[in-house]
Order: C-alpha cells, then sequence, then structure tokens
C-alpha cells in the first residue's frame, strides 16, 4: 500500500506543479505569437513571389501592338506591323496579302528556353482563318532557337492572310504561360472604325 499512496502523492504533486508553473501561460503565448509571425511571413513570401513574377493581365479582346506582355517566363512586343502584295517569288494569291510582324521577346527568367515561331506562333481571323508562319524575303528574320537568361532577341515573321480582316496574332508557348494574343486590324477595319 505503501507504494500505491506514494504513486497517489506523486502524481497529486506533479499536477499541482503544472497548474502553477509560471511559464505555462507564457509558453502558450509564445506558441500562438509563432503561429501569428508564421502565417504573416508565409504570406509576405506568397506577396513577393507574385510581384517579382510581374505579369500583365491580358485581356480577351487582345493586346494593342506596341505594348509589352510578360507573362510566363518572357515578356513578348509586336513593335511593327506590315502589310505587302509580296514580289517573286513570293507574290500573295489574289485575296490574300503578307502580314508581316516584327516580334521582340525577351527572357525574363533564369533558364535559357527555346523560341521556335513556325509552332509557337499563329494569326486567326475573326472568321477563324488560321495563318502559320509563312516563307518571304524578310529583312530581319526572327532568330529561332534559344534565348539566355536576360536576353531579347526581335525580327520579323511573315503569314498568308486573307485581305481586309481583322486579325489576333497569337504566341502559344509554354515560355508564354500559354496563349498571348495580340490585335492587329487590316487598313479597311482602321479606315472603318475612324
Amino acid at each position: 500500500m505503501s507504494g500505491m499512496s506514494q504513486e497517489k502523492k506523486l502524481s497529486q504533486v506533479k499536477s499541482s506543479d503544472v497548474k502553477r508553473h509560471p511559464g505555462w501561460n507564457f509558453e502558450k503565448k509564445l506558441f500562438a505569437g509563432s503561429v501569428v509571425l508564421f502565417t504573416i511571413s508565409f504570406t509576405l513570401l506568397l506577396a513577393a513571389i507574385y510581384s517579382t513574377g510581374e505579369r500583365t493581365r491580358v485581356p480577351f479582346a487582345g493586346v494593342e501592338p506596341g505594348k509589352p506582355v510578360s507573362s510566363g517566363i518572357s515578356t513578348t512586343t509586336i513593335t511593327n506591323i506590315q502589310r505587302s502584295n509580296g514580289k517573286k517569288p513570293f507574290t500573295a494569291p489574289r485575296g490574300y496579302e503578307y502580314l508581316i510582324l516584327t516580334l521582340t521577346v525577351r527572357n525574363n527568367s533564369e533558364e535559357p528556353f527555346d523560341a521556335l515561331p513556325t509552332t509557337d506562333t499563329y494569326v486567326k481571323t475573326s472568321e477563324g482563318h488560321v495563318s502559320y508562319v509563312t516563307p518571304y524575303t524578310l529583312a530581319q528574320p526572327f532568330h529561332s532557337g534559344q534565348i539566355l537568361p536576360g536576353e531579347s532577341t526581335a525580327g520579323e515573321l511573315s503569314y498568308l492572310v486573307p485581305k481586309n480582316s481583322a486579325y489576333k496574332f497569337y504566341v502559344e508557348s509554354g515560355w508564354t504561360g500559354g496563349v498571348v494574343s495580340f490585335m492587329i486590324q487590316s487598313d479597311k477595319h482602321k479606315r472603318d472604325a475612324n
């Protein structure tokens, strides 16, 4: 019995010590404070990650040419738009014209990526007609291939498109983070809008 009474006394001492221990409230407060600080730190970290990967919201209608779009790991801009009926050996068939765009792409990441306009870009009319890169004699063709971190490349791309249509130019690639579209109006559509 003496063993049993000793255990009972010991358990009474332990429970009474816990209730009277002055650091218990301090430990609870310290834990709560740690949870609050962790939550604030995590929120600030997410905000910092989001703001460093500055992204441009791409409107549903498309982006105006000349406006840079930061999306994915790149910044993409159309800096010039020309139209041409072409000349031999690249003469546009009746009802068509060559749309020549100057595209600038900057690598915002710390890793190189490949820009391949023959597979990453196309032009689509409002009627749904799709045109891919078309051979044409260009003064400064776009450099296909690897773009190193922090570097840019710019050059011309050509597309054989129907005349007198409004177009969207699409860049659809992992390095743009999906699909980016630019609005391009034909000369006729510009006259009609004025």
